[in-house]
């Protein structure tokens, strides 16, 4: 499950890149490894996020 927290939980991985903190739970770190998580967001100020394949 995707959410938006304001800080890690005590066993979270946390990755940041250009700004943004991200939290991982370490069942998902692995599964997450090869992909990347990209954010968008609409005229109503809602937050749509996309988790694709990274580009190599």
């Amino acid at each position: 499950m995707l959410s938006i927290a304001e800080h890690p939980e005590s066993a979270d991985r946390v990755v940041e890149s250009e700004g943004a903190r991200i939290f991982l739970d370490p069942q998902v770190v692995d599964m997450l490894d090869d992909k990347s998580l990209d954010a968008d967001i609409d005229e109503g100020g809602g937050v749509a996020f996309l988790v694709t394949e990274q580009l190599h």
